[in-house]
């Protein structure tokens, strides 16, 4: 049902999205209770070549934006003594050359890590990110949190806490079961088991048959 619902979704109202200079859209849902993929959908229409319909974008590493912020508090959170409420300073900083805006163009001066993540200042994150050792610390961190798309060697810069690495999808929804109220997180996947000809389970092939009812 879920997946009915999601291609209903991606297919209404595509006239919209094109206005604000969208050409195509994917959607990723997961249980983060099990860690099962319960809804994909790769591209608007497989077989329209002008959109390059092929291209599984849930795949894909592309750029993320903000996506990446709450996971840079998290892991600072995580790692030193401060709170949510914590101040930090919204102000034009410049790092070696380097001197980043906030997307409305103005500094808020002194405001809380909750409000700083709440609405999504670029300053104050990357200065969390600076402080923290920035890729030095923060790709090893995600690639403990079981992505694909990072390289470990690769020295990302600071703007990668305003998401400029290619990082794709389904990496952030694996990063974003760690935000939940999961204890233990395992890895998404698309497959809860493999059956024969006959749906029994592959290891149950000589034993009798299974009554689950989900066959995927």
């Amino acid at each position: 049902n879920i997946q009915s619902e999601l291609e209903q979704v991606v297919a209404s109202d595509n006239e919209h999205i094109y206005t604000l200079g969208a050409t195509n859209r994917a959607v990723l849902v997961t249980n983060t209770k099990n860690w099962e993929i319960i809804g994909y959908i790769g591209s608007t229409d497989f077989y329209n070549k002008d959109i390059d319909g092929e291209v599984d974008l849930i795949r894909s590493p592309r750029q993320v934006g903000s996506t990446l912020k709450p996971l840079i508090y998290a892991y600072a959170l995580s790692q030193y003594p401060f709170g949510i409420d914590t101040r930090i300073r919204d102000t034009r900083t410049n790092f070696n050359g380097y001197t980043p805006n906030n997307a409305d163009g103005h500094f808020k001066w002194s405001i809380p890590i909750k409000v700083a993540l709440a609405w999504s200042r670029n300053v104050p994150a990357i200065k969390m990110f600076n402080a923290m050792w920035w890729t030095t610390v923060y790709t090893s961190y995600f690639l403990s949190l079981g992505m694909t798309s990072l390289q470990q060697t690769w020295d990302y810069g600071l703007s990668m806490a305003l998401g400029t690495s290619p990082l794709s999808m389904i990496d952030l929804a694996q990063w974003y079961t760690h935000l939940s109220d999961t204890e233990d997180v395992g890895m998404i996947h698309g497959i809860a088991k493999i059956v024969d000809s006959k749906w029994f389970e592959k290891k149950k092939k000589n034993e009798k048959k299974s009554n689950y009812s989900g066959r995927y």
